[in-house]
């Protein structure tokens, strides 16, 4: 009887942990200290398992980790370069260069696959390192980037929620988790987090290392390329959201901590871009939209585009700049030379009758339009008198003789060649020449002073004085 004593406590003992797991029993009995309860022993060691790794386990962790974390660089520093590489190519290289992309795109694939799978082994056997989940991160979000799938961004971002629920004060993970959000689309939880990794950044500066293993002396020290790019991002974030003031509010407040003159001009060409329509965010990012058309040469969609946004825009820069948009598609690319000329005459007329292109107030806009509709009407007029179409040659010459722009006396010689049979008209048209004849080069001075020389002829010994003049003239030219 006294035997069964002792038995029937380790049966009740066995009993309870029949259903747990292998590592709270050794060989069939319990592993415990004598003199302590089995029950609390139980409860011992299935804590200790949930809370620690076997090593063995651990060890094998750690390698697949390494193993994930090689092809992940290997994949990101292929895409990298992919990205970097990529430019048009000229049609004969088109399907050479678009099989030999297909390669590196498949060897990206296979690198980032096996990754993955490295990295999801590691992180079952060993749930506790910090490392793995935040690599799995990666992946799925570099695996989103190449394969464009959403579902990828999602799983990166069930992995940083996980890995901030544990640890907040790491602010690079919400920053990451907000270029997810952004991936997504999703605005407003793109800008809280990256609002958010500013705030935690600021909160722990006194933590962050300085140069020379030194603790940092507060919140002024914080490394200001980081700062930059956090803040940089918010206004990105802020502007999808088409909240101007606050996009422009926190691009100035950016510019602030720009160390490089790069940084500086990127802000610098957000602000413009926002500031192009009087703030209006929306037809900004149509403007975009259609600039990418024109990059695949749909030239006809790019223009009926454009002739839908002049309608939706609140200024008349803006409208300038889509109507020269439209005419350069229209005489470079469809064959509309007359109605790009128009188009471009009357954006010159209108800018010509105000005062602010007047004297040394000359916009820069302004010149590139000036440029253009003279050069398209040169060109036009050169195209005409070739097809012995003198008449509307003659127009387009001088249309663009009316226009102030860098061909303007190219043009007036144009004109005087077609108006040798007017002498008066002639002369008229080489004394506006020759009042800045520095601007000529000398094959066109010795041109102009020969159109002169016949035109005063036709006037007989009336003009001899100015014959004898042109003449010698044209004699130190020569």
């Amino acid at each position: 009887m006294k035997r069964c004593v002792y038995i029937i406590p380790l049966m009740i003992g066995l009993f309870i942990c029949s259903g747990c797991s292998p590592h709270l029993r050794i060989q069939g009995r319990l592993a415990m200290p004598a003199g302590v309860d089995s029950l609390i022993a139980v409860r011992a060691d299935s804590i200790t398992a949930r809370l620690y790794v076997q090593e063995k386990n651990k060890q094998e962790a750690s390698r697949m980790y390494h193993v994930a974390a090689y092809h992940y660089d290997r994949a990101e520093s292929l895409w990298v370069d992919l990205q970097q590489l990529e430019q048009p190519a000229a049609p004969e290289n088109t399907r050479a260069d678009k099989s030999h992309t297909e390669k590196r795109i498949h060897v990206i694939h296979e690198h980032i696959t096996t990754a993955e799978q490295a990295a999801v082994k590691a992180r079952r056997l060993n749930p506790f390192d910090y490392n793995i989940p935040s690599l799995l991160a990666r992946i799925y979000y570099l695996h989103g980037s190449i394969s464009g799938a959403t579902d990828f961004f999602r799983q990166s971002i069930d992995h940083l929620i996980s890995i901030i629920k544990r640890e907040k004060g790491e602010h690079v993970l919400y920053f990451r988790l907000g270029e997810c959000y952004y991936q997504l689309q999703e605005w407003a939880k793109a800008y809280e987090n990256y609002q958010r990794a500013e705030q935690v950044l600021l909160a722990t500066a006194w933590m962050q290392p300085m140069p020379g293993g030194q603790q940092s002396a507060g919140r002024d020290s914080v490394d200001h390329r980081i700062l930059f790019r956090y803040i940089y991002h918010q206004a990105i974030a802020s502007a999808k959201q088409y909240d101007n003031k606050n996009a422009l509010t926190l691009f100035a407040r950016a510019k602030t901590y720009a160390i490089s003159h790069a940084d500086s001009e990127l802000v610098d060409n957000y602000i413009s871009w926002i500031q192009w329509d009087g703030g209006n965010i929306a037809t900004a990012e149509m403007k975009s939209k259609l600039l990418q058309l024109l990059k695949q040469e749909k030239y006809e969609e790019a223009k009926n585009g454009f002739e839908q946004l002049i309608g939706k825009l609140h200024t008349q820069s803006a409208k300038d700049e889509i109507n020269w948009r439209i005419a350069c598609i229209e005489y470079e690319f469809l064959d509309q030379k007359e109605a790009a000329c128009q188009r471009m005459q009357e954006i010159v007329r209108r800018l010509s009758d105000q005062s602010v292109i007047s004297g040394q107030n000359v916009t820069e806009e302004y010149r590139q339009y000036a440029t253009d509709a003279g050069t398209m009407f040169y060109k036009l007029g050169i195209e005409y008198k070739r097809k012995s179409r003198y008449k509307k040659a003659l127009r387009c010459f001088s249309t663009a003789a009316d226009i102030e722009w860098y061909g303007k006396e190219k043009s007036l010689l144009e004109l005087a060649k077609l108006s040798i049979h007017n002498p008066e008209q002639t002369l008229n048209i080489v004394n506006q020449i020759l009042e800045d004849e520095n601007d000529l080069s000398l094959p066109d001075k010795l041109h102009v002073y020969t159109l002169k020389l016949n035109a005063l002829k036709r006037f007989g010994r009336n003009r001899l004085t100015e014959i004898q003049e042109t003449y010698r003239k044209i004699k130190s030219l020569q």
